[in-house]
């Protein structure tokens, strides 16, 4: 009896050994969990603290919100209103209208009449004026601005032949 309960005793005191080593690798396996956790969580707060300033950034520079001009229709009045809001807009909201043929189609999107049937002509014939903003608003006003000596008494609007980009634009 006493021999097995030594065997026993033995037994019980490896089984207990083997624990204790189970423990200790257990305890490592932890320490190491938690150190890497230390490590996210201040990643965390990193990237918390810089998303916080960019949000602060992009805030202080929000692209206002600013009203569209009234169209034109090449007739009456002047473009110029239009084209300085339009030039305000670029400048203020540059990543609404990163290119200038981006430029040209918000312009183009604001002529009526005689001036939109002109852009329209433009665009169908596939003009390299329609990419680049300069060209394409010299152009609209060499064709529908002009100097009071340039306007007859009877008119205030510019005679301008249509019939050429009407039958380029029909279908």
């Amino acid at each position: 009896d006493h021999d097995e309960l030594h065997a026993e005793v033995a037994q019980l005191h490896s089984r207990l050994e083997r624990q204790e080593a189970e423990n200790n690798q257990l305890r490592a396996v932890l320490d190491r969990q938690a150190s890497k956790l230390e490590s996210v969580t201040k990643l965390v707060i990193q990237l918390s603290t810089s998303l916080q300033r960019q949000t602060s950034a992009t805030r202080d520079g929000v692209e206002p919100n600013l009203s569209l001009p009234d169209k034109w229709d090449g007739i009456k009045g002047s473009p110029e209103s239009m084209l300085a809001v339009l030039a305000m807009t670029f400048e203020r909201q540059p990543a609404r209208y990163p290119t200038s043929c981006s430029r040209v189609a918000k312009l183009t999107s604001l002529l009526t009449g005689r001036a939109g049937e002109w852009a329209a002509a433009l665009y169908h014939q596939k003009s390299p004026i329609c990419n680049d903003y300069e060209s394409f608003v010299k152009e609209m006003k060499k064709a529908f601005v002009h100097t009071s000596s340039e306007i007859s008494e009877e008119t205030d609007y510019p005679r301008i032949d249509l019939t050429i980009w009407r039958s380029n634009s029909s279908p």
